[in-house]
């Protein structure tokens, strides 16, 4: 089987959940004797991909890469990125269309195959356009107005899709509101060796809560600032991962930031913490909770996309959406939790996380591949 693989970019080249899905995806499609066109855009001048830094030997013998560069404007206008995605999914196309033939089916990410729906093309196309945030709910009428162009350039591609894959949860209502064709569910995943073999986590007197992730508004930080503003104590200590601006920081004994940390220095963290804070205003289904699972921490999450798919009751606590109330509420349940309950969700969460491994998740594409 050969398929042809679009994305906005792979891991480490480029950061973001997309960008680890594509780079593990394909890592494990590959060992199992896929072999891909991969086609990878980066943001800077920067032509050398080196698939030693990627992928395994086995794998790089099945995978083959054409690199790209997203096509970035000067000038930042409403709809930019909607207008640069257009021009790249046209750079893709000109660069595949004489050799569609080849290929047993086309995985597209986010707007890749937008071009390559508006051909008569037999070679069975499927979008995967991950977390749909521009459909969730919008908090501020600055944010409705951005996601505008974005939500009718993606109602436009979801529409003329053969078959889209979700997330799973709150997408896929959303998929069928946009009047999605046909939908195939397949969740995210993280690496087998991700995380620890077995369970085992210590009654420690002082305990360590985490937060990972970009210093933008979507993802919440802001809300745990706020919470923690006025707060001259708190049971634990904080741990914040990513890189955030020193006017932003709080000046708090018991909360420390690291800045950007390598994936390394992140597994050391989640070994370290008992609860891991995700308080986004719109996610997918987050690979950090499923990382953070894998290594028995408790999530605080909010309700968004597909994280209803991973946390319930018996694993984690669910709040609401950008509600300091909600997080409040969320964060004093933990804390006056009872560490024997601690620990079962701890260990429920870390059971939880193993359904979803690369190895499960790639058959789920092979056989959606075979079946085209």
């Amino acid at each position: 089987m050969r398929i042809l693989f679009l994305t906005d970019g792979i891991s480490p080249y480029v950061t973001g959940g997309m960008q680890k899905f594509a780079t593990g995806l394909c890592e494990e499609l590959a060992i199992k004797g896929v072999r891909i066109e991969l086609a990878h855009c980066t943001y800077k001048k920067n032509n050398h991909i080196a698939l030693d830094n990627i992928f395994s030997s086995k794998a790089r013998q099945n995978i083959q890469i054409q690199h790209f560069h997203f096509p970035e404007h000067k000038i930042r206008f409403l709809g930019h990125y909607v207008w640069e995605s257009w021009q790249y999914s046209q750079m893709l196309w000109h660069s595949y269309e004489n050799q569609l033939q080849e290929f047993d089916a086309i995985l597209a990410q986010g707007f890749c195959a937008w071009a390559f729906f508006r051909k008569k093309i037999k070679t069975p196309i499927f979008m995967h356009p991950h977390g749909l945030e521009m459909f969730q709910k919008s908090f501020s009428l600055l944010e409705k107005l951005q996601k505008i162009p974005l939500q009718l350039a993606m109602m436009d591609n979801i529409q003329k899709s053969p078959c889209t894959i979700s997330l799973g949860g709150n997408l896929n209502q959303i998929l069928a509101q946009q009047g999605a064709k046909r939908v195939e569910v397949i969740p995210n995943a993280i690496a087998e060796d991700f995380g620890v073999r077995n369970f085992s986590k210590q009654h420690n007197t002082e305990k360590n809560w985490v937060f990972i992730g970009r210093n933008e508004h979507r993802k919440g930080l802001f809300l745990i600032h706020e919470y923690f503003k006025h707060k001259a104590n708190f049971s634990a200590n904080l741990h914040i991962i990513g890189e955030v601006a020193e006017k932003d920081k709080l000046q708090k004994s018991f909360i420390n930031y690291h800045g950007t940390c390598n994936e390394a220095a992140i597994k050391n963290w989640l070994a370290k913490s008992d609860i891991i804070l995700c308080p986004s205003l719109s996610e997918g289904m987050p690979t950090v909770l499923l990382e953070a699972m894998a290594f028995g921490v408790m999530p605080i999450a909010s309700d968004v996309g597909a994280v209803r798919e991973l946390l319930d009751d018996s694993n984690g606590i669910l709040i609401a959406p950008n509600s300091l109330e909600s997080l409040a509420m969320g964060i004093a349940q933990a804390e006056n939790m009872q560490a024997e309950i601690l620990q079962q969700k701890q260990q429920n969460a870390w059971q939880k996380s193993k359904n979803y491994h690369w190895d499960k998740v790639a058959d789920l594409f092979i056989h959606l591949f075979t079946n085209a």
